[in-house]
């Protein structure tokens, strides 16, 4: 499977709502699935079941406001009442992104504006409460860094998880992309939230496989909401592929990320280990994906051994 740019998803996306009549208000209906399945899941058998959704003014809070109305109209008995912060004014939201604001208001379901610093500093206590916050607040269509009150909502976060390694919030859920972390690759100019999981939609993005910072995913799936997979090989440009060994998902092993090599056979995924042990085992050409974390390959049957793999510098 490709790996997109920002500009060729948002092609894909147009061309299967003109070329194949898929509404697109039904493939955010379909991303917003996906994300609560994720989110239900994480919270079986816990006895905390906040869970917070912070929501941008586009797409990608238009997702999450999708996943917290299917939250709130589960039927399934699951004892939670989702908690949905706007980052901005009702009013700013446009397209499936307003639609979706008012199926969420319509279901009884209430918001939080969170304009400033002040008012994130008054949501700060039921955000830090939660056992899960779903991060919804810039997706791919990032241009430039983040900023203002999200810039500053993103550094809260990453300070409080430690980066997501220690234990709250339990779980951090990116909605396609972490918050800050630009889609084409090039390296991001504000901050960039750390998760324990991400799914982005469709197709993998470049900057989630060949970012020095694509860590910040997590652990990394592409889910399906009913773009065709021809569309994706017509419409990608770019060499990079996503390895489909993991092909009942598109998934890498558990706090994994797929770092491509030059050989596309040697194509491998990489996981968190310390530094001491790595370079016992692995030569100095391993790459650190960010400052606090060294990656060491996990191979794939009849691959390459570590002491011949060459992988391609992060830069």
């Amino acid at each position: 499977m490709k790996a997109l740019t920002a500009a060729e998803m948002r092609e894909v996306d147009r061309l299967t709502t003109e070329r194949y009549g898929i509404p697109s208000l039904q493939l955010m209906e379909e991303a917003g699935k996906h994300i609560s399945n994720v989110v239900r899941l994480k919270l079986h058998g816990n006895s905390n079941k906040r869970v917070v959704f912070l929501c941008g003014k586009g797409n990608n809070g238009g997702d999450g406001l999708v996943a917290a109305r299917l939250l709130k109209e589960d039927k399934l008995g699951v004892d939670l009442e989702p908690l949905v912060f706007l980052f901005g004014s009702p009013n700013e939201l446009r397209g499936d992104a307003a639609e979706n604001l008012s199926r969420w208001l319509k279901c009884s379901g209430k918001i939080t504006e969170v304009k400033d610093g002040a008012s994130l500093e008054a949501a700060w206590p039921k955000i830090v409460s939660a056992y899960a916050v779903v991060d919804a607040l810039l997706g791919t269509g990032l241009r430039g860094p983040a900023a203002g009150v999200i810039a500053e909502a993103i550094a809260r976060l990453n300070e409080l998880s430690g980066n997501a390694t220690l234990a709250r919030p339990a779980f951090i859920f990116a909605v396609d992309i972490p918050s800050g972390l630009p889609s084409d690759g090039q390296p991001a100019e504000g901050p960039v939230l750390f998760a324990h999981q991400t799914v982005t939609f469709t197709a993998p993005k470049i900057g989630q496989l060949l970012s020095n910072q694509a860590g910040c995913c997590g652990y990394l799936e592409v889910r399906q909401i009913g773009s065709p997979a021809a569309l994706v090989e017509e419409i990608g440009q770019g060499s990079a592929r996503w390895d489909r060994c993991w092909q009942s998902s598109h998934r890498c092993p558990s706090f994994a990320q797929p770092i491509l090599t030059k050989e596309p056979t040697a194509t491998c995924y990489f996981s968190p280990v310390r530094w001491e042990k790595a370079a016992r085992l692995f030569s100095p050409d391993v790459q650190r994906c960010d400052p606090a974390q060294v990656w060491s390959p996990l191979l794939r049957p009849s691959q390459c051994s570590p002491s011949s793999l060459r992988v391609s510098r992060s830069t």
